[in-house]
């Protein structure tokens, strides 16, 4: 498919393309089905009057909390019945999986928000999708981010011979501070170098 200028072109249309003309990364995505609005699904569209829906800060931090939780405590759970914790590599792929499944989770249910109260600004352009000409940029950073957070997690703070339980609650919130600061640094120098 031609393309004008592709260095300015943000559109996303590739979706809706002959499959044949897919490559890799377009069948990940597909696969993936962590789209930001499904196709043949209508998007609210409201007025700059129109009142914002309200959520309340502390509804999305407990469904961080819960969500995450739950691998934290399996992890537990499996340190107390039998006595053992999990090897680094282990550690890894065990929440590398994990936060796959719960940022999969997450999109998926943005998504369906998204259907049922539209998007800001959304009178004025649709919600941007993954662009035509950066399908495969746009998986390079997905996977490099799935891949670079549990990682950076394991290899700063996991100690084999603690269970999850011993983690240092005092320090807690000024790692994870710390943790957000470090990975957003790195996630602009990478975009960046990108670009």
């Amino acid at each position: 498919m031609a393309i004008g200028n592709p260095m300015d072109n943000m559109k996303s249309t590739w979706r809706t393309w002959d499959r044949d003309q897919w490559k890799l990364p377009h069948k990940i995505f597909e696969h993936s089905n962590v789209y930001h609005i499904e196709l043949n699904r209508d998007v609210p569209i409201h007025p700059k009057e129109d009142k914002i829906p309200y959520v309340s800060d502390w509804s999305l931090n407990r469904w961080v909390l819960v969500n995450s939780g739950v691998p934290l405590l399996v992890h537990q759970l499996f340190t107390y019945f039998t006595g053992y914790n999990f090897h680094p590599i282990i550690a890894f792929f065990y929440y590398y999986y994990a936060s796959r499944l719960f940022t999969t989770r997450e999109l998926r249910i943005l998504r369906e928000l998204g259907h049922t109260h539209g998007f800001l600004d959304g009178d004025k352009h649709e919600r941007d999708g993954v662009p035509d000409v950066g399908v495969s940029k746009a998986l390079t950073s997905v996977l490099l981010a799935g891949f670079v957070r549990p990682l950076m997690t394991v290899w700063l703070t996991y100690d084999a011979g603690k269970a999850p339980v011993s983690l240092s609650w005092a320090w807690l919130p000024l790692e994870i501070s710390l943790y957000g600061i470090i990975l957003d640094f790195w996630f602009y120098w990478y975009l960046s170098c990108m670009m």
